[in-house]
Parts: C-alpha cells; sequence; structure tokens
C-alpha cells in the first residue's frame, strides 16, 4: 500500500470537532435504549450518524450485502479493527483480536462488536487470505472490505497511521478511545474504554 501523508488544517480540525460533539450531545441521551425509540427518532440519529466525519458504507466479506457507519453504531458499541492481510504483524494481532471477540461473546454479548475493516490493496487478495483465515482460525466476527483503504484511509488516518489500528466507538458514534500498532492488552482496553466486567464479577 502506497503511503502518503497528509496535514489536516486547524480549520478542517475544528469543524470536525463540532460535528462530532453536536452529533454526539443531540443523541447520547437516545442511545442508551434503542428500544424506546420512536420511528422519528430513530431516522433523526441516522440522519446526524451519516453526516458523521467517520462515515462510511463497504461490502462484507462473502456476501453482497453492505454495511454502514450509522446501521453498525445504532445498535452497540463497536471496535473497528482495520488489518491488512499483507501486514506481518497484522498476521501477530490476529490472535489477540479473536481472543477479544470470544471474551466480548461471552461477558458482552449485545454490549459491544468488533468489526474487522480489511485494507489490503488487492481484493480479490483480502478475500481469498480473508476466507482462509476464517476457516483456520474462527474469527467469528464482521469483516468489512476497503482495498486500499479508498473509502476509509483518510477518515481513519490509515494513510497515515498505518494497520493495525483500533476506534473504539460508543453506541451513537461517539469516538472514545484509539489503539494504534500491536496490542496484547485489548480485553482490557475494552473493559475500561466501556466500563465492562466479566460475567462473574458483575454484582
Amino acid at each position: 500500500m502506497t503511503i502518503r501523508k497528509q496535514r489536516m488544517s486547524l480549520q478542517e480540525a475544528v469543524f470536525i470537532f463540532l460535528l462530532i460533539a453536536l452529533s454526539f450531545a443531540s443523541f447520547t441521551a437516545l442511545a442508551e435504549d434503542k428500544e424506546k425509540w420512536d420511528q422519528a427518532e430513530l431516522e433523526e440519529i441516522k440522519k446526524l450518524l451519516k453526516s458523521s466525519p467517520f462515515y462510511f458504507e463497504l461490502p462484507a466479506l462473502g456476501s453482497d450485502e453492505k454495511l454502514n457507519f450509522a446501521d453498525l453504531l445504532l445498535e452497540s458499541n463497536v471496535i473497528f479493527y482495520f488489518f491488512s492481510s499483507e501486514s506481518p504483524i497484522c498476521k501477530l494481532q490476529e490472535p489477540f483480536v479473536i481472543e477479544l471477540n470470544e471474551w466480548i461473546e461471552k461477558n458482552a454479548s449485545g454490549k459491544v462488536r468488533v468489526v474487522g475493516i480489511s485494507v489490503a490493496p488487492s481484493q480479490e487478495k483480502v478475500f481469498s487470505n480473508a476466507k482462509k483465515n476464517a476457516k483456520n482460525s474462527s474469527l467469528g466476527f464482521t469483516v468489512l472490505l476497503d482495498p486500499g483503504a479508498r473509502v476509509t484511509g483518510e477518515k481513519y488516518q490509515i494513510k497515515t497511521k498505518g494497520v493495525p489500528i483500533f476506534y473504539f466507538f460508543t453506541k451513537g458514534g461517539f469516538p472514545i478511545k484509539v489503539v494504534e500498532g500491536f496490542s496484547r492488552d485489548l480485553i482490557s482496553v475494552t473493559e475500561k474504554a466501556f466500563a465492562l466486567k466479566e460475567k462473574g464479577e458483575q454484582k
């Protein structure tokens, strides 16, 4: 992948910060309980999420379905895991992401979701490698495809920061944490980020 460094102007940074802050303030209270939303509220929240600078729509691995930022963040907290099958570091990271996903399924099902986003340049290679990984390692989480990071590269600074990188979002679309590079401590980071406890520790 060709990495091109780009600098964000101060005006752009301020605009993005204000947009995120306004969007979060508008629906963070509603995001606590989706069951209480009426259709009008749901549509308003979707509009706000679609106006987020982090918004994307990408195809899912092995499916004709496309998933987008708004729909994902209406359901639960989300950890977006950006990776490339061509990166040796990402290959080392994979078992720790699988471990995290298994921990979530056991201790925080419905509260947090891991969504992988493959940014390997070749879509054909993405498919073959991801399918092989899924078969051999039982990834167990949704993988979206963004070859060459054409959609998410600038929004998530993939072209400047590289992969692996993790973005933590609360339900409703507010970013709360970024983990750059290889990490062995994903479970503890996730617990702290979303104030989670293992089931055996919950009162």
